[in-house]
């Protein structure tokens, strides 16, 4: 019997394997804000029932030692029902961004994610840019415009309705080698971070309950994965998170472990835990800022 088959096909019945269920776990913290002012949306369309919520005592107040389930693309390898069995209180996936068209609701990750916080859980929703096979785009090029309006679609669609946004999937895997040497690819990300900081303060200017996060950093126990392009990532979001606390005051108070002021809210052993399986769907590896 082809053994990888049978396990292919168990993973397939039980899409809630070990692998899927994990406490959730994090990237580099830019800045916590808290919304209340911003875009108007439609009213929300969806219809729940009763029964489907999250527990009773709703997501933890941060993702810090929560249990979560991640679906990576594919929102149908979760339901609503398992992650009442396992009192899971958070949900994470990530959108493709090649995928996102003018109305960014109905892909189907957001539109999961969306649902779910409607329902009660805690959201975690990764832009993913696949860049591994191509060049990543550069500032000022049309390739980069393109890149920023279908990521306008996004934040018009969640921002202070996910819980966090993380701006990368796994960057230093969905990029070319020559594009992390040459520092275009931090160059892109920084690009993007800088976007999207603008965008959440011009259409959210008082408070958003949005978090954003750069992530993740794959790998980082291997001492030739530690370079100048990760340095630099670091760095970047030490700086940007110190720019923004220094100008935001937000007038609510936030979750346990998101002070606009504190370091990432994640256990240090969260790091070790994780970086240890590069395999996992979720940050390959935490960091704290």
């Amino acid at each position: 019997m082809n053994t990888d088959t049978e396990t292919e096909t168990e993973t397939r019945k039980n899409p809630l394997a070990r692998r899927r269920v994990l406490a959730l776990m994090g990237g580099t913290a830019l800045i916590a804000t808290g919304c209340t002012q911003g875009e108007q949306r439609p009213d929300d369309k969806s219809g729940h029932a009763s029964g489907e919520r999250a527990p009773a005592d709703g997501p933890a107040e941060g993702p810090d030692g929560a249990l979560g389930a991640n679906f990576n693309e594919d929102p149908d390898s979760v339901t609503f029902a398992e992650l009442r069995d396992l009192s899971a209180s958070w949900l994470r996936g990530f959108v493709p961004m090649p995928e996102v068209t003018a109305d960014a609701s109905q892909q189907r990750a957001i539109e999961a994610l969306l649902d779910a916080h409607h329902q009660g859980y805690g959201t975690v929703l990764s832009l993913k840019f696949p860049y591994n096979h191509r060049a990543i785009p550069r500032p000022g090029s049309s390739a980069m415009t393109a890149e920023l309006a279908r990521v306008d679609q996004v934040l018009h669609t969640v921002l202070d309705t996910v819980d966090v946004l993380a701006i990368g999937n796994e960057p230093f895997i969905e990029s070319l080698p020559q594009d992390r040497s040459s520092g275009a690819m931090n160059t892109f990300y920084e690009t993007v971070a800088e976007h999207i900081i603008a965008y959440q303060k011009k259409h959210f200017p008082s408070r958003c309950r949005t978090h954003l996060y750069m992530g993740a950093l794959n790998h980082l126990d291997k001492p030739d994965e530690q370079t100048a392009a990760t340095d630099r990532w670091l760095s970047f979001a030490r700086r940007t998170r110190r720019s923004r606390a220094s100008t935001s005051t937000p007038t609510s108070p936030h979750r346990s472990g998101y002070s606009p002021t504190s370091t990432t809210s994640f256990p240090a052993s969260a790091t070790t835990r994780n970086s240890s399986s590069p395999s996992s769907p979720w940050y390959s590896s935490g960091s704290s800022t």
